[in-house]
């Protein structure tokens, strides 16, 4: 009889989740973070975040090798060992472009530095492609607001009506930290993140 074996993790075809948030967060915000990146690595998710410090770094120092850390420049930030990083080239992708200026309320007069990071963090909730959102978003802002560069993928989670759980409310910060993920976070029954037609998506 031949034994079936567990298939290795992907991270392109794995469930997926946004973790990213503010430079400034908090260090007690920092630790909880990096503590539901490790309990989302257990079951089998793959982060999407930027390499930033503070919530950038948190997430991907849970995450380790099961997370795409997208990033405007190469040398940009820091990536865990073993995480893929996607950097973008010389010139943002038509697409991608197109994206960022449906979210971003000055696009038009921003220069390229700004441009890319802001590209970015679009990536950081759609993934490599653009077509496959993430099932949801952790992060933490100042007073739970939409600002800095985590409001373009606040902005476009709320487009694509994907779940966001802003740690700075202090009711939700309070349950990721005392209770298990799996009671905090609904998750599809299957795990499985379904590859999202075209058609569907709002650009």
């Amino acid at each position: 009889m031949t034994r079936s074996r567990t298939p290795k993790f992907n991270r392109e075809t794995a469930p997926a989740y946004t973790g990213v948030g503010s430079r400034s967060t908090p260090d007690h915000v920092l630790e909880l973070m990096e503590k539901i990146a490790r309990d989302l690595y257990d079951i089998g998710y793959t982060l999407r975040s930027g390499g930033a410090d503070g919530a950038d770094q948190a997430f991907g120092r849970g995450a380790r090798e099961r997370a795409h850390i997208y990033l405007p420049w190469t040398d940009f930030g820091h990536v865990e060992p073993g995480a893929l990083p996607v950097a973008l080239g010389s010139q943002i992708e038509p697409e991608l472009s197109r994206i960022a200026a449906t979210i971003h309320p000055n696009w038009a007069n921003l220069t390229v530095g700004p441009r890319k990071l802001h590209a970015r963090n679009v990536r950081q909730l759609l993934g490599t492609t653009l077509r496959r959102p993430s099932q949801f978003l952790i992060c933490w802002t100042p007073d739970a607001r939409p600002v800095g560069g985590t409001a373009t993928a606040l902005k476009l989670a709320d487009q694509l009506r994907v779940p966001v759980y802003n740690l700075a409310w202090r009711d939700l910060y309070e349950a990721f930290r005392d209770q298990h993920i799996g009671d905090v976070i609904s998750f599809p029954d299957d795990h499985v993140m379904p590859a999202t037609l075209t058609s569907e998506l709002p650009f």
